[in-house]
């Protein structure tokens, strides 16, 4: 198992201990959080990743070649018209409301 998958498990399992150690009945973790006693296994230093120039140069010309107006073919596209004016949008507003001040 790889040294960050063990401190992955022992972080669980101390989460866990500290739960029950808080919840749990007063006797049942007689000897406390045995994972304080258990240190994390050193990792090795981060390498540091970066892209080659010809994968950065490849990117660069696909962002530039993507169409900036592309459309879903699965939304159907809307009519350019306007619906034609009803007389009905007057009636679905609400009639004005006097404010009372005191």
């Amino acid at each position: 198992m790889a040294p960050a998958t063990v401190n992955n498990h022992l972080a669980h399992l101390s989460a866990l201990f500290s739960w029950i150690a808080v919840h749990a009945p007063a006797g049942l973790l007689r000897h406390g959080d045995p994972t304080k006693k258990v240190d994390p296994l050193r990792l090795p230093a981060p390498q540091v990743r970066a892209l080659a120039e010809a994968q950065v140069a490849r990117n660069s010309t696909a962002a530039w070649a993507t169409p900036t107006t592309a459309t879903c073919a699965c939304t159907p596209t809307r009519p350019t018209t306007s619906p034609p004016a009803t007389s009905k949008t007057s009636e679905l507003q609400d009639p004005p409301v006097a404010i009372q001040t005191t």
